[in-house]
């Protein structure tokens, strides 16, 4: 039994520095140690960034993995052992962000969140004060994925103002959050229900709607039962999606010139 969990623990590491070599070397991001304040790097945690995820006005992915023993960059350890890193890693989402122009964060709420202790939710919470909000851009997506999406609805009542103004849309992905848990004022309901949508593992084909009796956000299937392959079979419909909700965001709405009649007089005209 001992020489089991050290294997597995073995195939977890390798799993993780592949991974971290991944984000590094191909998709070019830097890892930051956080807290930014502690002198010793030891026991630090850490997450990823694209070069210029805080100094540029471009829209700005972040994502979110589930909990447990998986690192940044993964959304399923078991599809990268059977060798499909494509499938199993967040690698495909982080190259289309970054070929969409876009910049990408990438957090690592499972890695000694914050220093060596904390919560994924602390992690969330430090990331988003110290980096997403101290960021040039305005345009925040966000794919969260399993209890990910938990601690991105923990963000949302903490920081309902700051939130809702920067992210304009959230892909859920199998997500464990609650709102019978989890209290939100009525504005960030309303706003979870207008800018979110919910991926779940179905039967449906991908994008049809599933929808039990109360939801938060719109449902649709994932295309897929199989929850380990989820975020990869619906990663063109998410971005889709985003594609749609900032469109939305930032289209000017028209408005009609006034039409001036004969009936008015010279003093109701606007001045020059």
């Amino acid at each position: 039994m001992e020489s089991n969990q050290r294997q597995h623990r073995a195939l977890q590491q390798c799993v993780t520095e592949h991974v971290y070599r991944l984000l590094e070397q191909e998709c070019r991001l830097q890892k930051i140690c956080i807290p930014v304040d502690a002198a010793d790097r030891q026991g630090r945690g850490a997450f990823f960034m694209s070069p210029g995820a805080l100094r540029k006005s471009k829209t700005l992915v972040v994502l979110i993995q589930d909990r447990g023993s998986i690192r940044a960059g993964q959304w399923s350890r078991r599809m990268i052992v059977r060798g499909n890193v494509e499938k199993g890693s967040q690698i495909p989402y982080i190259r289309r962000a970054l070929e969409g122009t876009c910049e990408v964060i990438v957090m690592n709420p499972n890695d000694r969140a914050v220093g060596g202790g904390g919560s994924p939710e602390e992690h969330v919470r430090y990331v988003w004060d110290h980096f997403v909000s101290q960021s040039a851009t305005g345009h925040v997506a966000v794919v969260a994925h399993g209890y990910g999406g938990l601690a991105f609805v923990d963000l949302l009542s903490r920081r309902p103002q700051a939130v809702r103004s920067r992210v304009y849309a959230v892909a859920f992905l199998d997500s464990c959050h609650s709102l019978w848990h989890q209290a939100l004022e009525a504005d960030s309901r309303e706003w979870l229900r207008k800018h979110c949508r919910k991926w779940v593992p179905s039967a449906k084909p991908l994008d049809r709607p599933v929808s039990p009796p109360k939801v938060d956000c719109p449902q649709v299937s994932a295309g897929t039962e199989d929850r380990d392959a989820a975020p990869w079979l619906c990663m063109g419909s998410v971005f889709r999606f985003f594609a749609r909700a900032l469109k939305a965001k930032t289209t000017v709405p028209f408005s009609r010139p006034a039409i001036i009649t004969r009936s008015k007089s010279r003093s109701e005209l606007p001045q020059a």
